[in-house]
């Protein structure tokens, strides 16, 4: 492990540093995969390194895994193409009508969200305005088509 620091490579301190967050999105995934089609692409925040919990309790498809997605056969500007385009859904606070665009552009059905995620914080956000398939206190899971709904489901 040493050598591996020592050669330039991140730490490990992603690991297990919200261990709240996992536990609920091991619920979530458990909850997605008993309830929604297994062909649904179900996209996390993928730009975090080396997304575990997709990978570990997810049945659904995504559109992009992590930075690290080339593993899996993408080019790496593929991979980047792809973050770019999903990434600020999770990263930045855009509007509903934003969020559901790119979510569809890349195929996506649904889309998970944690406490970490940056919309999660403005309570005017898609995250809150929308109405969950299925939500904790640390997670929800959105369908992409209801995005533009608010929870009473009166179009916005």
């Amino acid at each position: 492990m040493r050598a591996y620091r020592i050669s330039g490579h991140p730490s490990f301190a992603f690991l297990n540093a919200r261990p709240d967050i996992d536990r609920a999105l091991r619920m979530a995934y458990e909850w997605a995969g008993t309830h929604l089609p297994r062909s649904l692409v179900l996209q996390h925040a993928a730009a975090e390194p080396r997304v575990f919990d997709f990978g570990l309790y997810g049945r659904q498809p995504v559109a992009v895994a992590d930075r690290e997605a080339r593993l899996f056969g993408a080019s790496p500007e593929a991979v980047a193409a792809r973050l770019a385009q999903v990434g600020p859904i999770f990263s930045e606070t855009l509007g509903a009508d934003d969020v559901r665009r790119r979510a569809a552009a890349a195929g996506i059905g649904a889309l998970i969200v944690t406490a970490r995620d940056a919309p999660w914080t403005d309570p005017d956000s898609w995250v809150w305005r929308s109405r969950p398939l299925y939500a904790s206190p640390l997670v929800r899971i959105l369908s992409v088509q209801d995005l533009s709904q608010d929870p009473s489901g009166a179009a916005r």
